[in-house]
């Protein structure tokens, strides 16, 4: 049986932010947020002590936030932990879908499991979410915003990261869908594509002088590429 998600309860609150695995910055990897009767924010993660952490930093008291424990590739606990939140807010209006994690190796030498674990995370994640916000913006009435985490990568490709180019190009893909079938219920989905960003995920690279190479020709700074095999480095 799949675990529930676990949460750390505060005060009333009415916005919510709910994440799982690490992402650009501090913000975690999926958010929600809610215009309810109690104002607040919600956040979610694999790690439980992240999504608190995560919380505190929105407020330190605690009063205006939930932390949730979700694996975003299991459907009963992203079902469980965004109906939780909508209890908790009120409803749920904006969904932030920013999980990801990296993994970095030639397609020839690409293992099949790790491709899964990335096509599981980038994009099983965001449709499980978005599902779960969607029907709950629908049965609202009242609209709703749905944000997912792009990249660079969500335009352009780049060598050693085969799965992670086709994770972000097929949220392009999620986001106009959603967007034609949200129309009709005041729900609007965008990409957010940002460029090269230093975060814990891929600050590893500046001391890899393989990934620098990549990320130097990435950025026309001349050859690069790797031949090492299976390395779970950036974002």
């Amino acid at each position: 049986m799949p675990k529930s998600p676990v949460s750390s309860r505060p005060p009333a609150s009415n916005a919510c932010d709910v994440a799982s695995y690490q992402l650009i910055g501090a913000l975690p990897a999926s958010m929600l947020g809610t215009s309810g009767d109690a104002n607040g924010d919600g956040v979610a993660d694999i790690d439980l002590h992240a999504a608190c952490a995560a919380a505190a930093e929105l407020d330190p008291s605690g009063v205006s936030t939930l932390a949730i424990q979700m694996d975003v590739t299991d459907e009963a606990q992203v079902d469980i932990g965004v109906d939780e939140a909508a209890r908790r807010f009120g409803g749920i209006d904006i969904l932030v879908s920013n999980a990801g994690i990296q993994i970095v190796a030639p397609i020839d030498q690409f293992l099949f499991s790790d491709w899964k674990k990335m096509l599981a995370i980038h994009l099983d994640g965001a449709f499980l979410t978005t599902r779960a916000c969607l029907r709950n913006m629908y049965a609202q009435g009242r609209g709703g915003t749905i944000l997912y985490v792009g990249s660079v990568h969500a335009k352009e490709a780049s060598r050693l990261k085969a799965p992670y180019v086709t994770a972000k190009h097929g949220l392009v893909g999620l986001a106009r869908t959603v967007a034609k079938e949200g129309a009709a219920h005041g729900v609007r989905a965008n990409v957010i594509c940002p460029g090269f960003v230093m975060t814990p995920l891929n600050a590893r690279l500046s001391s890899d002088p393989e990934q620098v190479a990549a990320l130097a020709a990435h950025r026309g700074g001349g050859p690069g590429g790797g031949r090492r095999r299976g390395r779970r480095d950036g974002r």
